[in-house]
């Protein structure tokens, strides 16, 4: 799926490659707004040369809800905003019990769960395994469950019962 809106995503697998040349990436739905995903799976390496790749959906915004969702491929982004479940959660959105199993290798705002992760969110009983690695030398925000973490005044931002057992690493 490129864009959905106001959509329910269930029950899917994607084991194609994917490489984006333009906006978001992702193996499940590029950009996701105000949608539920819920029990898909991403097998398929995905490669972005924008901002926003991910495993499951590039952007998740406006209430969208991502449940039960797992990344099993390589994350490669060539620009900002990577991860292995979903590149950019905003706007009140929550991301449970989801796992990332696959490698994410990202230049900035790069997480095994989340890469960019703001405005009144929540991430809840998820974790990662896959290794995640800045890729060059000015990499910054590089980190096992969330590379960077805003919460303004939309709301307030939780992160619970998530953990990381994949190596963190960057090139800078």
């Amino acid at each position: 799926v490129g864009q959905a809106d106001n959509s329910i995503i269930e029950n899917c697998t994607n084991k194609a490659t994917i490489i984006g040349e333009d906006a978001t990436s992702a193996g499940i739905a590029a950009s996701s707004k105000n949608c539920t995903l819920n029990n898909c799976v991403n097998e398929g390496d995905v490669t972005g040369k924008k901002t926003s790749t991910a495993g499951i959906t590039g952007t998740a915004s406006t209430s969208s809800k991502v449940t039960n969702c797992i990344n099993k491929g390589t994350i490669t982004g060539n620009s900002n905003v990577t991860a292995g479940v979903v590149g950019a959660l905003t706007s009140n959105s929550t991301i449970d019990n989801c796992a990332n199993e696959g490698n994410v290798n990202g230049v900035q705002y790069v997480g095994g769960i989340v890469g960019n992760f703001s405005g009144g969110l929540s991430l809840t009983n998820s974790y990662n395994k896959g290794n995640v690695k800045g890729t060059n030398a000015t990499a910054r925000y590089v980190a096992g469950i969330a590379g960077y973490t805003y919460i303004n005044g939309s709301g307030k931002g939780n992160i619970a019962n998530c953990y990381n057992l994949g190596d963190i690493t960057t090139e800078g």
